[in-house]
């Protein structure tokens, strides 16, 4: 059973994501306040949503860099002390938000949790993650699942990267295993 989270915002980065929105939504109730980040869909995602009576922000520039920017920005001038970000299609994290959270509330020294995944594909994020990983302790800094506090956020947030310049490289992370 979830615990619900007054000081936690789950952020939904979604575009076209009708078939899967629902069960992500279903799975985070009862967590903390969710908010999807549509990035434009044009399927029946935000009526999903919507019938939910979850808010929706909208996010015009398109590219999930520009959805994650725009999720940090909010987070940061919140009064939420955790950014609970789950990809749409909740491919990963779905199963692991419990256990994560309960990590990051009972470890006052971490900055964030970080999603790893059991299998990379793509050779990009490998190498990235590669170089990540031997230079900062970060094992897969491309997953959609992330648990962070604003002592975790960089002050050199640029929304050309894909979202990898959001993490403070310096601050202490726990590289948590997800299932795909």
């Amino acid at each position: 059973m979830a615990k619900y989270r007054e000081n936690l915002i789950i952020a939904i980065p979604a575009l076209n994501e009708e078939l899967q929105i629902q069960n992500t939504i279903d799975h985070l109730k009862g967590f903390g306040e969710i908010i999807v980040f549509d990035n434009n869909s044009h399927d029946k995602t935000c009526e999903i949503v919507l019938e939910n009576k979850i808010n929706i922000n909208r996010v015009i520039n398109r590219g999930y860099e520009n959805v994650v920017f725009k999720i940090i920005n909010f987070f940061l001038y919140s009064e939420f002390e955790y950014l609970c970000i789950i990809d749409g299609d909740g491919e990963v994290g779905l199963n692991e938000i419990n256990d994560a959270l309960t990590c990051i509330e009972n470890n006052s020294e971490l900055d964030g949790i970080l999603g790893k995944r059991n299998r990379v594909t793509r050779i990009s994020e490998k190498i990235v993650n590669f170089l990540f990983r031997n230079i900062y302790k970060i094992d897969d800094i491309f997953c959609g699942f992330k648990i962070l506090k604003k002592s975790g956020i960089s002050i050199n947030l640029n929304p050309n990267t894909f979202g990898t310049s959001i993490i403070k490289k310096d601050g202490k992370f726990k590289n948590f295993l997800v299932e795909l």
